[in-house]
């Protein structure tokens, strides 16, 4: 009868710690399902993703994305980051309450850039089942007038002595192309460009010459205009180090 007595308390015991036990984790997994229900959550419909076609080099894109809280609580946006200077990225909402939504911004500058692109904007937000967002574009840029090289380096010329740089610029459209003008800032710059059109598929060249007034490194840019229907700008950027012509100075 002990015996019986024994066993059937340290059953009830062990069913007791079973239950509780059982209960715990149904608790654990409520408050789980709980959390995940009331929780923020980011959507940018089509966004993971997106191909902005083919665009002539020195244009620029700007699109809007509508940045959309599905979640149950309020979406914090910490920071919007592009993955280069080329991109700007802006949101005009970073606290958006459920069922609301937020304009995101994003501007590429396709200058510096030829062929197929790949940039990504990353958004950091409170959604913790995406709590850093890639917003990922590709864009192919093609040229109407090409110029090589498109950095200059007029490296150790002495004051007062000239230097010279040859560009080449070439027509890769179907139509002929005419340089209208060329400017700078630095006066010290003086440019000789082709005075008739460039055919499709020739080249032609430019001439710079660069005579420093005084010592030191100093950089700017060359503007050259033209008639193309889609790259009436080309940039060029120019980079100098003057030095003082030390058998004059003695």
């Amino acid at each position: 009868m002990i015996d019986w007595y024994i066993t059937l308390y340290f059953y009830n015991n062990i069913s007791l710690h079973i239950m509780k036990k059982s209960f715990s984790i149904l608790f654990a997994i409520l408050i789980s399902i709980i959390n995940v229900f009331s929780q923020s959550k980011m959507k940018i419909a089509g966004a993971d993703s997106v191909d902005w076609g083919t665009i002539y080099r020195g244009e620029k894109i700007q699109k809007t994305f509508a940045v959309q809280n599905v979640g149950k609580d309020t979406l914090m946006i910490s920071n919007v980051i592009a993955s280069c200077g080329c991109t700007a990225a802006m949101l005009n909402e970073k606290i958006i309450p459920p069922n609301k939504s937020g304009d995101l911004s994003i501007t590429f500058n396709s200058e510096n850039f030829t062929g197929k692109v790949h940039k990504t904007v990353t958004i950091n937000s409170n959604d913790t089942s995406n709590a850093s967002f890639n917003l990922q574009f590709n864009v192919n840029i093609m040229e109407e007038v090409s110029i090589e090289p498109r950095s200059v380096i007029f490296r150790d010329i002495k004051l007062g002595s000239p230097a010279k740089q040859t560009l080449k610029i070439k027509n890769t459209s179907l139509s002929p192309i005419s340089i209208l003008s060329w400017k700078s800032d630095d006066k010290n710059l003086e440019a000789k460009t082709p005075e008739k059109p460039i055919t499709p598929n020739q080249e032609a060249d430019i001439e710079l010459t660069y005579t420093p007034k005084s010592s030191g490194y100093s950089n700017n840019i060359m503007e050259l205009s033209t008639d193309a229907k889609h790259q009436s700008k080309v940039i060029v950027n120019f980079y100098v180090n003057a030095i003082v012509d030390s058998t004059k100075a003695k």
